[in-house]
Protein backbone atom coordinates (compact mmCIF):
# COMPACT_ATOMS: atom_id res chain seq x y z
CA UNK A 1 0.00 0.00 0.00
CA UNK A 2 2.88 2.56 0.97
CA UNK A 3 4.58 1.85 -2.51
CA UNK A 4 0.93 2.35 -4.19
CA UNK A 5 0.56 5.84 -2.59
CA UNK A 6 4.25 7.15 -3.09
CA UNK A 7 3.76 6.10 -6.65
CA UNK A 8 0.16 8.25 -7.13
CA UNK A 9 2.45 11.03 -5.16
CA UNK A 10 5.68 11.08 -7.25
CA UNK A 11 3.09 11.25 -10.86
CA UNK A 12 1.15 14.33 -8.68
CA UNK A 13 4.22 16.06 -8.19
CA UNK A 14 5.48 15.32 -11.73
CA UNK A 15 2.11 16.84 -13.62
CA UNK A 16 2.32 20.31 -10.58
CA UNK A 17 5.79 20.30 -11.87
CA UNK A 18 4.82 20.75 -15.44
CA UNK A 19 1.79 22.71 -14.92
CA UNK A 20 3.93 25.23 -12.89
CA UNK A 21 6.50 25.51 -15.49
CA UNK A 22 4.02 26.39 -18.44
CA UNK A 23 3.17 30.03 -18.11
CA UNK A 24 0.04 30.98 -18.01
CA UNK A 25 -1.53 34.34 -20.18
CA UNK A 26 -2.87 37.17 -18.94
CA UNK A 27 -5.49 38.90 -20.94
CA UNK A 28 -4.90 42.17 -22.06
CA UNK A 29 -6.94 45.37 -21.67
CA UNK A 30 -6.82 45.89 -25.65
CA UNK A 31 -7.79 41.78 -26.73
CA UNK A 32 -10.24 42.17 -29.29
CA UNK A 33 -10.08 45.72 -29.45
CA UNK A 34 -8.90 46.52 -33.00
CA UNK A 35 -10.59 48.90 -35.53
CA UNK A 36 -8.00 48.90 -38.23
CA UNK A 37 -5.19 47.04 -38.94
CA UNK A 38 -3.02 47.80 -42.16
CA UNK A 39 -0.59 44.68 -42.03
CA UNK A 40 1.69 45.35 -45.10
CA UNK A 41 4.08 42.05 -44.50
CA UNK A 42 0.23 40.52 -46.16
CA UNK A 43 2.48 42.25 -49.49
CA UNK A 44 -1.31 44.15 -49.16
CA UNK A 45 -2.71 47.23 -48.75
CA UNK A 46 -5.87 46.48 -47.06
CA UNK A 47 -7.23 46.70 -43.80
CA UNK A 48 -7.44 43.44 -42.38
CA UNK A 49 -10.78 44.17 -39.79
CA UNK A 50 -13.23 45.00 -42.72
CA UNK A 51 -13.72 48.49 -41.16
CA UNK A 52 -11.03 50.69 -44.08
CA UNK A 53 -10.83 50.29 -47.59
CA UNK A 54 -7.52 51.02 -49.46
CA UNK A 55 -8.46 54.63 -51.75
CA UNK A 56 -6.94 54.41 -54.73
CA UNK A 57 -8.73 57.36 -56.02
CA UNK A 58 -7.24 59.78 -52.81
CA UNK A 59 -4.35 57.89 -52.71
CA UNK A 60 -1.00 59.98 -54.36
CA UNK A 61 1.27 57.02 -53.67
CA UNK A 62 1.93 55.39 -57.02
CA UNK A 63 3.17 52.85 -57.95
CA UNK A 64 2.50 51.05 -54.68
CA UNK A 65 5.99 49.87 -53.76
CA UNK A 66 6.59 46.22 -52.02
CA UNK A 67 10.08 44.64 -50.94
CA UNK A 68 11.75 42.64 -48.65
CA UNK A 69 13.08 43.93 -45.92
CA UNK A 70 16.73 42.16 -45.17
CA UNK A 71 16.40 42.65 -41.49
CA UNK A 72 12.47 41.68 -40.95
CA UNK A 73 12.86 39.44 -43.95
CA UNK A 74 9.33 40.05 -44.68
CA UNK A 75 7.40 41.98 -47.31
CA UNK A 76 6.95 46.13 -46.10
CA UNK A 77 5.46 49.15 -48.01
CA UNK A 78 8.38 51.02 -49.48
CA UNK A 79 8.02 54.91 -50.18
CA UNK A 80 10.57 56.86 -52.12
CA UNK A 81 11.49 59.23 -54.21
CA UNK A 82 9.86 57.30 -56.76
CA UNK A 83 6.46 56.46 -55.33
CA UNK A 84 6.52 59.24 -52.75
CA UNK A 85 2.75 60.55 -52.12
CA UNK A 86 0.13 59.70 -49.50
CA UNK A 87 -1.50 55.95 -49.02
CA UNK A 88 -5.13 56.37 -47.77
CA UNK A 89 -7.83 54.29 -46.52
CA UNK A 90 -11.19 55.33 -46.13
CA UNK A 91 -14.16 54.03 -43.16
CA UNK A 92 -16.33 52.19 -45.22
CA UNK A 93 -19.13 52.96 -42.61
CA UNK A 94 -18.42 56.56 -42.63
CA UNK A 95 -17.22 56.68 -38.82
CA UNK A 96 -15.19 59.57 -38.12
CA UNK A 97 -13.31 59.93 -34.42
CA UNK A 98 -14.38 63.57 -33.89
CA UNK A 99 -16.08 63.38 -30.91
CA UNK A 100 -14.63 59.49 -29.66
CA UNK A 101 -15.25 59.90 -26.06
CA UNK A 102 -11.90 58.48 -24.85
CA UNK A 103 -13.14 57.32 -21.88
CA UNK A 104 -13.26 53.92 -24.34
CA UNK A 105 -9.65 54.17 -24.88
CA UNK A 106 -7.86 54.99 -27.69
CA UNK A 107 -4.30 52.93 -28.84
CA UNK A 108 -2.35 53.83 -32.06
CA UNK A 109 0.17 51.58 -33.30
CA UNK A 110 3.17 51.34 -36.17
CA UNK A 111 6.03 49.79 -37.44
CA UNK A 112 8.21 51.71 -39.59
CA UNK A 113 11.72 53.10 -40.86
CA UNK A 114 12.47 56.35 -41.59
CA UNK A 115 14.92 56.12 -44.50
CA UNK A 116 16.40 60.10 -44.71
CA UNK A 117 18.88 61.66 -43.01
CA UNK A 118 17.81 63.40 -39.69
CA UNK A 119 20.05 66.42 -40.18
CA UNK A 120 17.98 66.62 -43.70
CA UNK A 121 15.51 69.98 -42.35
CA UNK A 122 11.82 68.16 -42.33
CA UNK A 123 9.77 70.56 -41.31
CA UNK A 124 6.27 68.48 -40.60
CA UNK A 125 6.52 64.78 -41.66
CA UNK A 126 3.11 63.29 -40.88
CA UNK A 127 3.70 58.98 -40.73
CA UNK A 128 0.35 58.24 -39.86
CA UNK A 129 -2.76 60.10 -38.88
CA UNK A 130 -6.04 59.79 -38.90
CA UNK A 131 -8.42 62.74 -39.65
CA UNK A 132 -7.47 66.29 -40.33
CA UNK A 133 -5.49 66.34 -37.03
CA UNK A 134 -7.75 63.60 -35.14
CA UNK A 135 -4.47 61.84 -34.17
CA UNK A 136 -1.29 60.70 -35.62
CA UNK A 137 2.31 60.32 -35.01
CA UNK A 138 4.41 63.10 -36.66
CA UNK A 139 8.27 64.31 -36.32
CA UNK A 140 9.23 68.00 -36.92
CA UNK A 141 12.73 69.37 -37.71
CA UNK A 142 13.42 73.03 -38.12
CA UNK A 143 17.11 74.26 -38.62
CA UNK A 144 16.22 77.89 -38.97
CA UNK A 145 16.08 78.06 -35.36
CA UNK A 146 19.28 78.21 -33.16
CA UNK A 147 19.62 75.73 -31.59
CA UNK A 148 17.36 73.58 -33.84
CA UNK A 149 13.94 72.70 -33.40
CA UNK A 150 13.52 68.94 -33.02
CA UNK A 151 9.93 67.14 -32.05
CA UNK A 152 8.69 63.82 -32.55
CA UNK A 153 5.24 63.51 -31.18
CA UNK A 154 2.08 62.09 -30.81
CA UNK A 155 -0.88 64.19 -31.05
CA UNK A 156 -4.50 63.85 -30.12
CA UNK A 157 -6.92 66.85 -31.14
CA UNK A 158 -8.27 68.33 -27.98
CA UNK A 159 -11.34 69.58 -28.62
CA UNK A 160 -13.80 71.81 -26.26
CA UNK A 161 -17.54 72.17 -26.28
CA UNK A 162 -17.41 74.81 -28.42
CA UNK A 163 -15.20 72.96 -31.05
CA UNK A 164 -12.19 75.14 -29.79
CA UNK A 165 -8.68 73.01 -31.02
CA UNK A 166 -5.47 72.61 -29.38
CA UNK A 167 -2.87 69.61 -30.10
CA UNK A 168 -3.08 67.44 -27.29
CA UNK A 169 0.97 66.43 -27.77
CA UNK A 170 2.73 63.76 -26.09
CA UNK A 171 6.18 64.38 -27.39
CA UNK A 172 10.33 64.44 -27.08
CA UNK A 173 11.00 68.03 -28.08
CA UNK A 174 14.98 67.15 -28.31
CA UNK A 175 14.98 64.68 -30.49
CA UNK A 176 13.61 62.55 -33.58
CA UNK A 177 12.31 59.16 -33.96
CA UNK A 178 15.67 56.81 -34.45
CA UNK A 179 16.80 57.15 -38.31
CA UNK A 180 17.74 54.52 -40.69
CA UNK A 181 15.98 52.02 -38.06
CA UNK A 182 12.82 49.97 -37.76
CA UNK A 183 11.16 51.83 -34.65
CA UNK A 184 8.31 50.55 -32.66
CA UNK A 185 6.06 53.63 -32.21
CA UNK A 186 2.75 53.42 -29.45
CA UNK A 187 0.58 56.24 -29.01
CA UNK A 188 -2.42 55.72 -25.99
CA UNK A 189 -4.53 58.42 -24.96
CA UNK A 190 -7.49 57.87 -22.01
CA UNK A 191 -9.97 60.92 -21.15
CA UNK A 192 -7.14 61.82 -18.60
CA UNK A 193 -3.56 61.54 -20.50
CA UNK A 194 -1.81 60.76 -24.24
CA UNK A 195 1.41 58.90 -23.94
CA UNK A 196 3.83 57.65 -26.30
CA UNK A 197 5.99 55.17 -26.09
CA UNK A 198 9.21 54.40 -28.65
CA UNK A 199 10.60 50.56 -28.24
CA UNK A 200 8.36 49.42 -25.55
CA UNK A 201 9.62 52.66 -23.03
CA UNK A 202 8.10 55.53 -22.26
CA UNK A 203 9.02 58.73 -24.88
CA UNK A 204 8.73 62.14 -23.83
CA UNK A 205 6.47 63.63 -22.28
CA UNK A 206 2.88 62.98 -20.86
CA UNK A 207 -0.10 65.06 -22.19
CA UNK A 208 -2.53 65.58 -18.94
CA UNK A 209 -6.01 66.12 -21.17
CA UNK A 210 -8.11 69.18 -20.40
CA UNK A 211 -11.30 67.31 -22.50
CA UNK A 212 -12.31 63.93 -23.23
CA UNK A 213 -12.99 63.70 -26.81
CA UNK A 214 -11.15 64.43 -29.78
CA UNK A 215 -11.98 67.45 -31.18
CA UNK A 216 -11.64 68.75 -35.26
CA UNK A 217 -9.74 70.86 -37.16
CA UNK A 218 -9.95 73.05 -40.22
CA UNK A 219 -14.15 72.38 -39.44
CA UNK A 220 -12.99 68.80 -41.46
CA UNK A 221 -15.10 65.49 -40.29
CA UNK A 222 -12.99 63.52 -42.51
CA UNK A 223 -12.84 59.41 -41.56
CA UNK A 224 -9.96 59.04 -43.42
CA UNK A 225 -6.79 57.21 -42.66
CA UNK A 226 -3.83 59.30 -44.23
CA UNK A 227 0.24 57.20 -44.56
CA UNK A 228 3.17 59.15 -45.11
CA UNK A 229 2.19 62.61 -46.32
CA UNK A 230 1.73 65.38 -44.72
CA UNK A 231 -1.77 66.47 -44.06
CA UNK A 232 -0.48 70.15 -43.18
CA UNK A 233 2.42 70.82 -44.99
CA UNK A 234 4.40 73.65 -43.82
CA UNK A 235 5.36 77.10 -45.28
CA UNK A 236 6.77 75.27 -48.70
CA UNK A 237 4.35 72.69 -49.03
CA UNK A 238 4.24 68.69 -48.44
CA UNK A 239 6.77 67.11 -46.42
CA UNK A 240 6.83 63.68 -47.16
CA UNK A 241 7.34 60.58 -45.51
CA UNK A 242 10.45 58.33 -46.43
CA UNK A 243 11.06 54.94 -45.73
CA UNK A 244 9.35 51.29 -44.91
CA UNK A 245 6.00 50.49 -43.13
CA UNK A 246 5.33 47.02 -41.47
CA UNK A 247 1.95 47.68 -39.96
CA UNK A 248 -0.45 51.03 -39.03
CA UNK A 249 -2.82 49.29 -36.15
CA UNK A 250 -5.91 51.27 -34.40
CA UNK A 251 -7.70 50.01 -31.57
CA UNK A 252 -10.44 51.00 -29.62
CA UNK A 253 -9.18 50.62 -25.77
CA UNK A 254 -6.16 52.23 -23.91
CA UNK A 255 -2.90 50.02 -23.46
CA UNK A 256 -1.69 49.58 -20.45
CA UNK A 257 2.44 49.72 -20.29
CA UNK A 258 1.89 46.12 -19.68
CA UNK A 259 0.44 45.88 -23.18
CA UNK A 260 2.78 48.16 -25.22
CA UNK A 261 5.74 45.58 -23.74
CA UNK A 262 3.69 43.06 -25.19
CA UNK A 263 2.97 44.77 -28.62
CA UNK A 264 6.74 45.82 -28.96
CA UNK A 265 8.14 41.89 -28.11
CA UNK A 266 5.25 40.82 -30.66
CA UNK A 267 6.31 43.29 -33.70
CA UNK A 268 10.09 41.64 -33.29
CA UNK A 269 8.80 38.42 -33.35
CA UNK A 270 6.54 39.42 -36.23
CA UNK A 271 3.60 38.05 -34.57
CA UNK A 272 0.07 40.12 -35.23
CA UNK A 273 -3.00 40.43 -33.13
CA UNK A 274 -5.59 37.47 -33.15
CA UNK A 275 -7.96 39.06 -36.16
CA UNK A 276 -11.51 38.58 -35.82
CA UNK A 277 -14.79 40.57 -36.30
CA UNK A 278 -15.26 43.77 -35.09
CA UNK A 279 -18.06 45.62 -34.32
CA UNK A 280 -19.59 48.19 -36.27
CA UNK A 281 -18.63 52.27 -34.71
CA UNK A 282 -19.61 53.14 -31.73
CA UNK A 283 -20.88 49.37 -30.88
CA UNK A 284 -18.69 47.12 -28.35
CA UNK A 285 -16.12 45.71 -29.68
CA UNK A 286 -16.58 41.39 -29.48
CA UNK A 287 -13.60 39.68 -28.24
CA UNK A 288 -12.97 37.43 -31.43
CA UNK A 289 -13.20 33.43 -31.48
CA UNK A 290 -9.93 31.34 -31.35
CA UNK A 291 -9.63 30.91 -35.05
CA UNK A 292 -7.43 28.07 -37.65
CA UNK A 293 -3.88 28.69 -38.31
CA UNK A 294 -3.72 30.21 -42.39
CA UNK A 295 -0.47 29.61 -44.40
CA UNK A 296 1.70 32.74 -45.12
CA UNK A 297 0.75 35.26 -47.37
CA UNK A 298 2.15 34.58 -51.01
CA UNK A 299 3.60 37.87 -52.57
CA UNK A 300 1.21 39.40 -55.05
CA UNK A 301 1.60 39.30 -58.60
CA UNK A 302 -0.62 42.33 -59.63
CA UNK A 303 -0.56 45.54 -57.77
CA UNK A 304 -4.16 45.90 -55.49
CA UNK A 305 -7.25 46.67 -57.19
CA UNK A 306 -9.58 49.00 -56.61
CA UNK A 307 -11.71 49.15 -54.17
CA UNK A 308 -15.36 47.58 -54.36
CA UNK A 309 -18.39 49.35 -53.11
CA UNK A 310 -19.37 45.71 -50.71
CA UNK A 311 -17.62 45.50 -47.71
CA UNK A 312 -14.95 42.84 -47.28
CA UNK A 313 -15.43 40.35 -44.92
CA UNK A 314 -13.33 40.58 -41.73
CA UNK A 315 -10.10 38.40 -42.64
CA UNK A 316 -8.76 36.30 -39.75
CA UNK A 317 -5.02 35.60 -39.21
CA UNK A 318 -3.98 33.23 -36.56
CA UNK A 319 -3.10 33.64 -32.81
CA UNK A 320 0.37 34.02 -31.96
CA UNK A 321 1.78 30.84 -30.71
CA UNK A 322 4.83 32.09 -28.55
CA UNK A 323 6.24 35.44 -28.17
CA UNK A 324 9.96 35.85 -26.75
CA UNK A 325 10.40 36.79 -23.32
CA UNK A 326 6.52 36.97 -22.81
CA UNK A 327 4.87 34.76 -20.51
CA UNK A 328 1.87 34.63 -23.33
CA UNK A 329 1.93 31.10 -23.65
CA UNK A 330 -1.81 29.30 -22.70
CA UNK A 331 -2.19 26.79 -20.05
CA UNK A 332 -1.56 23.41 -22.21
CA UNK A 333 -4.64 20.63 -21.19
CA UNK A 334 -2.94 17.86 -22.34
CA UNK A 335 -0.82 17.99 -19.31
CA UNK A 336 -3.89 17.09 -17.39
CA UNK A 337 -4.63 14.41 -19.88
CA UNK A 338 -0.70 13.26 -19.39
CA UNK A 339 -0.93 12.99 -15.43
CA UNK A 340 -4.72 10.99 -15.99
CA UNK A 341 -2.58 8.73 -18.22
CA UNK A 342 0.61 8.25 -15.84
CA UNK A 343 -2.18 7.62 -13.06
CA UNK A 344 -4.16 4.85 -15.04
CA UNK A 345 -0.94 2.87 -15.76
CA UNK A 346 0.02 2.66 -12.09
CA UNK A 347 -2.08 -0.62 -11.37
CA UNK A 348 -0.85 -2.17 -14.92
CA UNK A 349 3.17 -1.52 -13.41
CA UNK A 350 2.34 -2.38 -10.25
CA UNK A 351 0.77 -5.70 -11.87
CA UNK A 352 3.50 -6.44 -13.91
CA UNK A 353 5.95 -6.21 -10.55
CA UNK A 354 4.07 -8.89 -8.71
Amino acid sequence: MSKKIMAVLMVLAIVLTLIMSVPVSAETSIDGKIFFNADFTTGEVKDLTGNYEYSEDISGCDPIKFDTDAQLNKQVLVIDEENMGSVVFHNKADFSFLGYDLSEGLTFEAYFKISTDPEVEKRNINIAGVGYGYFGFSEYNDFSLNPPDYMSCFMVGDGDSEANFNMGIAADTTKLYPHNEWVHVVGTSSATETKMYVNGQPWGSTYTRTQGKIGERYNSKSADIYIADSIYGSMWGDVHFEGSLAFIRIYRACATDADVTALYEAAKSGEGPAQGPTAAPGEATPTPAPSAPTEEPSKPTEAPSKPTDAPAAPTATPAPTTVPNNNTNTFDIGLVALGGMLCSTLPVIRRKRK
